[in-house]
């Protein structure tokens, strides 16, 4: 049985979006948004933001852009999970999948 969040109880999946294009988060946001399981704590634009709001928000989930105008994402991802191993981060990227699927793995990515 899909497990349902109500005000009294905290969200399954506290997410934070990170990614260098606003219109992207906004989209991404919203998609996310729609999932009543799925409270979005925070955005940042570059991995610096994003690191400081993974330890401010302290979110279960992290969406993070390979590519970013300050910083990497591969690298991010593996700070993030050297901080919180059991943290979900997944990868979203325009690059080629066969190329950095298997980057986005090795840094600790869950997909």
């Amino acid at each position: 049985m899909k497990r349902r969040t109500t005000p009294s109880t905290p969200s399954l999946w506290r997410t934070l979006i990170v990614d260098d294009h606003q219109l992207f988060r906004n989209g991404l946001r919203e998609l996310l948004s729609s999932d009543p399981e799925t409270e979005i704590c925070g955005e940042a634009a570059d991995a610096v933001e994003g690191l400081e709001k993974f330890n401010e928000f302290q979110p279960n989930f992290v969406t993070v852009d390979i590519s970013l105008a300050k910083g990497n994402g591969l690298h991010l991802v593996e700070r993030i999970k050297a901080l919180s191993p059991t943290t979900v981060t997944l990868v979203l990227s325009m690059y080629d999948e066969g190329v950095y699927a298997d980057r986005a793995v090795a840094a600790g990515a869950s997909g």
